[in-house]
């Protein structure tokens, strides 16, 4: 190519350049429109739409460091030091939410300094307010105080080393909290009022109770321990489960009338691991050695799937499981306990009218099953109880009348005590089995029984094979109880 060609080249491809910087330039006009200039960027209220906590927004007066007295979602900008004598911060209007933002809320020492609450109510009938996500330390009195609130929510806070530890009103939540090291006695760390829901917390360490919730309330997925009174507590139709209570220093779990007590455990305790009142269920629950005994449930109760074990005191009283008129104790499994395994209370109660069934009693003190009156006992295993030099105890006691006790197991290697003890009138027992007890069978009089083979000493001959094998057990009859 020639010097002319490429210059000619050249200047084409500079005119095609200067053509399309052309079109580029024609995209708009080059003057401001008409009026005043406005900012393109965001206003710092639309960055940040909530309010800071601060002596402008919020100041305090002599006995609060900030007051909140309008509405509105607050937060937290810094840590906040709260001096003797004064709270952190006071709530005086409902529909209030207070972000910790991450910061403490910090009292002058271990065990408050002279200070009060961290965060609370100034006055009463407030509703609807929030605190969350953030400390609260070493203040005198309580962490955050929303007692008398309805509809509050405390959530993602962890309060250590107060006076007093949390506590919501009516028909509040809350979740993800941990409250530690509260030295007040009386009361609990976690506090609610009726119909709430307590999830996901933690209790542990405090003066007094560890969870303690009000009528129609729900408890999941927390835990209890170390508590200087009980674990977690609960009034009337309350509704506990997937919780945890150990090492308290009285009751595990403990709750009154009409309540659901499902999958937790309840361990080492002081008092007893699980306690219910009447019309109440436990499921699904393990007790283990806590010192007055396992699991109780009184009138109108159920008790299924539940394991308690090891349950023992010095007075060697502790029982397993007891359970008053008109329970069912059904598929339980109670061993090794200083006491009875499954047992009524208050001995020999007329109308006790239980149904035991299904249930594993072994290795316990005192009787694998004790049962009253008008009760309905079947297809028990009681094996290996009168340990411990307690052997003149039998292993299925049933110390009432008008009883039916069928199909239960009765096992012992050797000893001095009963196997199947019926002691009152009036009972039907059948197609029982006792065997290595020294008596294994002792009825009362005026009772209907099948009868008892003996068949200690059987033929020593085997089964084996597909052909026919004759039976070893000298009876056809199924009533008949056998003796082995």
């Amino acid at each position: 190519m020639s010097d002319l060609d490429r210059r000619m080249l050249l200047g084409a491809a500079g005119l095609m350049g200067v053509a399309a910087l052309s079109r580029v330039t024609q995209g708009g006009p080059l003057s401001p429109p008409a009026g005043p200039v406005a900012s393109t960027g965001k206003t710092l209220t639309e960055v940040e739409p909530r309010t800071l906590v601060s002596a402008v927004n919020t100041p305090g007066n002599g006995s609060s460091v900030f007051i909140i007295s309008q509405p509105g979602s607050y937060y937290l900008g810094a840590d906040l030091l709260v001096p003797s004598g004064k709270s952190g911060i006071t709530i005086n209007a409902s529909n209030v939410t207070v972000d910790l933002n991450g910061f403490h809320v910090l009292g002058p020492a271990a065990g408050g300094g002279g200070s009060l609450a961290g965060i609370a109510v100034g006055t009463i009938f407030l509703s609807t307010i929030t605190v969350r996500n953030g400390v609260v330390r070493q203040v005198g009195n309580a962490a955050v105080g929303l007692g008398g609130v309805t509809y509050a929510r405390i959530e993602d806070v962890t309060a250590s080393d107060n006076g007093f530890g949390v506590s919501v009103g009516d028909s509040s939540i809350v979740t993800r909290v941990i409250a530690v090291s509260t030295s007040a006695a009386g009361f609990a760390a976690i506090r609610t009022g009726t119909q709430c829901i307590v999830t996901h917390c933690i209790a542990a360490s405090n003066g007094g109770t560890g969870i303690s919730v009000d009528e129609g309330s729900v408890v999941v997925e927390s835990m209890a321990s170390g508590n200087g009174q009980g674990g977690i507590g609960g009034a009337g139709y309350v509704n506990i489960k997937n919780c945890t209570a150990r090492s308290n220093s009285s009751f595990g779990i403990g709750t009154v009338n009409n309540c659901v007590v499902e999958s937790c455990v309840a361990a080492n305790n002081t008092g007893r691991g699980i306690e219910t009142a009447f019309s109440s269920t436990i499921v699904n629950c393990t007790s283990r050695a806590n010192t007055l005994g396992g699991i109780l449930a009184t009138d109108s109760s159920v008790i299924d799937s539940c394991t308690s074990s090891f349950n023992s005191n010095p007075n060697s009283t502790a029982d397993g499981i007891n359970f008053g008129k008109g329970c069912t104790v059904k598929d339980c499994t109670s061993n090794s306990n200083a006491g009875n395994g499954i047992a009524m209370l208050n001995g020999a109660a007329p109308g006790n009218a239980a149904h035991i069934r299904g249930c594993n009693a072994a290795e316990n003190n005192l009787a694998g099953i004790l049962a009253g009156s008008d009760s309905f006992i079947t297809d028990n295993n009681c094996v290996l109880n009168g340990a411990n030099g307690f052997n003149a105890s039998s292993h299925l006691l049933v110390n009432g009348s008008r009883n039916r006790v069928e199909r239960n197991n009765s096992t012992k290697t050797s000893g001095t005590g009963f196997g199947i003890n019926v002691a009152g009138t009036s009972n039907l027992i059948y197609a029982n089995s006792s065997t290595g007890s020294s008596i294994n069978w002792n009825f009362g009089n005026v009772n209907v029984y099948g009868p008892i083979v003996d068949r200690r000493n059987p033929p020593i001959v085997g089964a084996a094979g597909s052909g026919n094998v004759p039976s070893t057990m000298a009876t056809t009859d199924p009533f008949a109880n056998i003796t082995y």
